[in-house]
């Protein structure tokens, strides 16, 4: 029968001791990968821009009806642009694929171009937007945002 004798004091301390150091390099590591950790949003900061567009979506609210749809527009492609960095030129079908590729859902890709057309043709046209569809737009659009932020 083979008879093993115990380790002499000095091991078990050894691994203790190693197993310390790599424990606090692995935390020194995770403390240092968090601190350079790129932003959540490659193109911005999404929850600043989305912060930005509300607010600019409150002033809408009261503004003058004639220009109700033409600054709706242009906070949303603002928002666009910060948020997604989308060009400001493109029109509706080309910002639903677009966003879809920027990992919006596609129910919110098809809501922003469907209010951006909205806006577009309510601004050529020269309507006046009744009072209960440009609340229900204005709604639609803070839903955009908090769709995509």
């Amino acid at each position: 029968m083979l008879l093993l004798s115990a380790p002499p004091a000095a091991v078990p301390a050894a691994l203790v001791v190693l197993f310390a150091l790599g424990t606090a390099a692995g935390f020194a590591l995770v403390h240092r990968a968090i601190a350079v950790r790129p932003p959540a949003c490659a193109h911005g900061d999404g929850a600043s821009a989305a912060v930005r567009a509300r607010l600019a979506l409150d002033e809408v609210s009261a503004a003058d009806a004639r220009d109700f749809y033409p600054q709706v527009e242009a906070v949303l492609r603002s928002y666009l642009a910060d948020r997604f960095a989308l060009p400001a030129t493109r029109s509706g079908p080309e910002i639903e694929r677009a966003l879809v590729r920027a990992g919006a859902t596609r129910s919110a890709g098809r809501l922003t171009a469907h209010l951006l057309e909205r806006c577009v043709s309510m601004k050529t046209g020269g309507m006046l937007p009744a009072d209960d569809r440009s609340a229900a737009d204005l709604r639609l659009a803070r839903e955009i945002i908090d769709l995509t932020a």
